[in-house]
């Protein structure tokens, strides 16, 4: 279990991780029910740092997934993931959807220049093939652009509540 926690750390952003946009503050954190381990999860995703996006611009095998790419230096994305229960298991099937989504998102940028939904059927049917019945994990991806536009998808999450300084709700 001490091992299994200390590799879990490094799932966890630090606040230096959290990207940032002009005019839009974000801010996420997980805390774990036994400070060891547990089903809660969030990933930040900043393309410009974490994918060297100039290099997979100037590598971009088409014109239209370059131009996907060069969007992607305008936003950031944020990935909420719950696995049902709290515990060292729990913990297991976040750690192996935080690399599977990574990776995913590797490919995707690479062959599409974007997140697409079809990530998420791919992962979904990953999980749901080699976990019992019992074991699930909901996902909320959402994608903030430095206009304040916000794209998502629901993978069985609760949808997102958002807040607007200007309109005070």
């Amino acid at each position: 279990i001490e091992r299994f926690a200390e590799q879990i750390k490094y799932l966890i952003p630090s606040p230096n991780e959290i990207p940032k946009l002009k005019g839009i503050d974000i801010y996420g954190s997980v805390q774990y029910l036994n400070e060891v381990a547990g089903g809660d999860h969030i990933i930040f995703i900043d393309f410009n740092s974490r994918y060297d996006l100039e290099a997979r611009i100037s590598d971009a095998k088409t014109k239209k997934i370059k131009d996907k790419l060069e969007l992607n230096k305008n936003r950031v994305g944020v990935l909420i993931a719950d696995a049902a229960g709290h515990g060292i298991t729990d913990g297991l099937l976040i750690a192996q959807l935080h690399q599977a989504f990574l990776m995913g998102t590797l490919y995707e940028l690479e062959q599409y220049g974007e997140i697409t939904a079809s990530l998420f059927e791919k992962i979904n049917t990953r999980f749901y093939n080699s976990s019992s019945t019992s074991d699930f994990i909901t996902m909320l991806y959402g994608e903030i652009s430095d206009k304040g536009i916000i794209r998502f998808i629901s993978a069985g999450h609760p949808l997102p509540l958002v807040y607007s300084c200007e309109q005070s709700r």
